[in-house]
């Protein structure tokens, strides 16, 4: 890039042609002044400035050519491909970089920075170790006292907890419909045709069905017990049924006439008396006199009804012929119909006798029926008793969210409570194991002293000569392995650090299985699970996941609503351990959040983000634990020598 860099710069001034006029920096030692000074210089030679940098961003660095080339092929350039290939144009340019006097410099703080991991490198110089160097006792006073430093950590023994999440069980529940003769199904004349009834249901499913349509429970089959058609029999007859008697004809050969008469029982109906129950009937009847002249009667019209009641149990009136003509004498004879005493041949059976009369001729039956008051009723909703089967999600407290939202590892889990005759599980308990806090596991005596220069000594400050204490080496490996995280974890082409990605796993609400593809421990989930779910264990047990929330993935439709069968733990994963550190104490400083399980954020700090976070109000005790470090306060560096030397005047 600083080749490049260097390329383009040339290029502007000889494309452009301006004669540099640059004000003298080289007096100036701080960097950010003197980089102020060469661009203000810059700005009043015109070689930057509005509309004239950006038009030369595409011209070709000229090193060697003549004016005005604008192509690979006149800068001296071997190859066409520039700017894929450098070639000689490239190598001028380290060379010219090279040749900075402050080059070597930066090159070799980049190998310091990457060479020096302060659990693996060679042993640390200490200040304690360059002490010898001092002036002698006549010129410097010194104090010292002696502690013990750590100079590694290790995980604390932390805390195995249980706790209980709910399961599943699998119910059965009754509705119950009873059915109600219609007010009117038991007054004369009765309800011809269904329905005959209402119905008021006794629903024991009500609990399970609210469960159903809050997603808790899932209907898995429906059973009707009780189908079967109903005998419903009113407290008193609405209606009765003829069995016999109910018709008859009668023919008179007058010669040369022939005289007719016929009556029908067209139907009965009950009545009470006021002691029991009786009959009615409904009476038609027709009579004609005869066709002495030739004529032809042809059939005969019914007259009536006549209704029959036991108070009034005889009627009158007169016949009608069909038909006749001139030659005909139309008339018909008077008829009256006689309805007998009323009696009972069994329960609900009865007989009436009944005399119809014409003329001089009389027709006698007996009129024969029986009462009804009962209904055959069918089920309404086609069932009268109807059972449902349920699988139902516990309602019992989930006890585990505290250990989840700890970052704790689940490490079993096993069913405390089966339900008899079904195998489902009602509760499971689960074993987690919390992370305790860093403990030190090696420490190393080390004497802090300060020297003094006496007064009128030629030393006329205090030379701290104490190792660095405790805290300070932990911390101090903590910033040097981020600054090696940021370097690992960096977007160039998004310009993001410390980028998360969503991770998912997912574990069933019903059933039998154990099989939790969230367990933390990777080696459980070998051949039972995906490898996006042991990734995400491995994670989850090197600390690298944060834990967003758990949605539901798979519902199951019923009839009355859904239940959730398998639901999703998301997360977003970190490169690092540190990474999700500070995405987790620096989303906090700047209010961002993490999304839901639906839609997760994992997306890593913008560089305005990432300077914008206090990380001295970050708490890093967590990671101590990685901190090792070896000080061996006898290696002396001829730097701190020479330092020391300057400092006093005396080596």
């Amino acid at each position: 890039m600083k080749r490049m860099l260097i390329g383009i710069c040339l290029a502007i001034c000889l494309v452009c042609g301006v004669v540099e006029v640059r004000a003298d920096c080289s007096g100036i030692d701080d960097p950010y002044l003197k980089a102020k000074c060469e661009v203000e210089g810059q700005k009043a030679s015109g070689l930057v400035g509005a509309g004239i940098l950006a038009p030369n961003m595409t011209k070709v660095p000229q090193y060697s050519g003549s004016p005005g080339c604008v192509t690979a092929g006149c800068s001296g350039a071997a190859e066409e491909r520039y700017y894929d290939d450098p070639g000689s144009l490239s190598a001028a340019g380290g060379a010219a970089a090279s040749s900075d006097e402050r080059y070597s410099k930066i090159q070799q703080s980049r190998i310091d920075r990457d060479g020096w991991d302060l659990r693996t490198s060679s042993p640390v110089t200490t200040a304690q170790s360059t002490a010898a160097t001092l002036p002698t006792d006549s010129i410097m006073t010194e104090s010292c006292s002696v502690v013990n430093m750590c100079t590694s950590y290790t995980e604390g023994a932390g805390v195995t907890g249980t706790c209980q999440v709910p399961g599943g069980s699998r119910q059965t529940c009754l509705k119950i419909r009873n059915p109600t003769l219609l007010p009117n199904a038991c007054t004369v004349p009765g309800i011809p045709s269904p329905p005959y009834t209402s119905e008021t249901e006794v629903n024991g499913c009500k609990d399970l069905e609210a469960a159903g349509a809050s997603g808790l429970a899932a209907l898995v089959t429906t059973t009707c017990l009780d189908g079967a058609a109903r005998d419903l029999k009113c407290s008193q007859p609405y209606a009765t049924v003829l069995t016999g008697g109910t018709s008859g004809f009668n023919a008179h050969d007058h010669a040369p006439g022939m005289a007719m008469g016929n009556f029908t029982i067209e139907s009965a109906f009950p009545i009470w008396d006021g002691t029991r129950w009786v009959v009615g009937l409904n009476v038609t009847g027709n009579s004609a006199g005869e066709d002495k002249y030739g004529c032809t009667n042809v059939g005969s019209v019914k007259t009536g009804p006549y209704v029959l009641t036991p108070a009034n149990p005889t009627a009158s009136g007169n016949g009608s012929p069909a038909y006749c003509n001139s030659k005909c004498s139309c008339f018909g004879y008077p008829m009256t119909f006689t309805m007998g005493a009323f009696s009972p041949t069994g329960p609900l059976s009865w007989q009436v006798p009944f005399t119809y009369t014409y003329e001089s001729h009389s027709i006698a039956v007996v009129v024969t029926g029986t009462f009804l008051d009962t209904y055959s009723v069918a089920p309404l909703t086609g069932c009268f008793q109807e059972e449902q089967t349920w699988d139902v999600t516990s309602t019992a407290g989930d006890t585990c969210g505290e250990y989840r939202d700890k970052g704790c590892n689940q490490v079993s889990s096993r069913c405390a409570s089966v339900q008899p005759g079904t195998g489902y599980c009602l509760m499971y308990e689960n074993t987690y194991k919390c992370p305790g806090p860093s403990e030190c596991s090696t420490t190393q005596p080390i004497t802090q002293c300060t020297k003094c220069g006496k007064p009128d000594s030629p030393v006329p400050f205090c030379v701290d000569t104490s190792t660095p204490p405790n805290e300070n080496l932990a911390l101090a490996a903590t910033w040097l392995a981020m600054t090696k995280n940021v370097e690992e974890d960096w977007d160039p082409d998004r310009l993001r650090i410390f980028t998360g990605k969503r991770s998912t796993c997912d574990f069933s609400t019903i059933g039998r299985s154990l099989i939790n593809c969230c367990d933390s421990d990777p080696d459980k989930l070998i051949g039972k699970c995906s490898e996006e779910e042991i990734a995400l264990a491995r994670d989850k047990h090197d600390r690298k996941a944060h834990l967003i929330g758990t949605h539901c993935v798979d519902k199951g439709s019923f009839l009355v609503g859904s239940v959730c069968l398998r639901k999703e733990e998301v997360y977003c994963t970190m490169k690092s351990e540190l990474g999700r550190m500070v995405q987790e104490q620096g989303r906090v400083q700047l209010g961002m959040t993490w999304g839901s399980a639906d839609a997760p954020q994992c997306d890593g700090f913008t560089v305005d983000q990432f300077s914008a976070l206090n990380f001295q109000a970050m708490d890093f005790t967590e990671w101590y634990k990685n901190v090792s470090a070896n000080i061996d306060p006898a290696v002396i560096t001829k730097e701190m020598a020479t330092k020391i030397c300057t400092y006093t005047g005396t080596c």
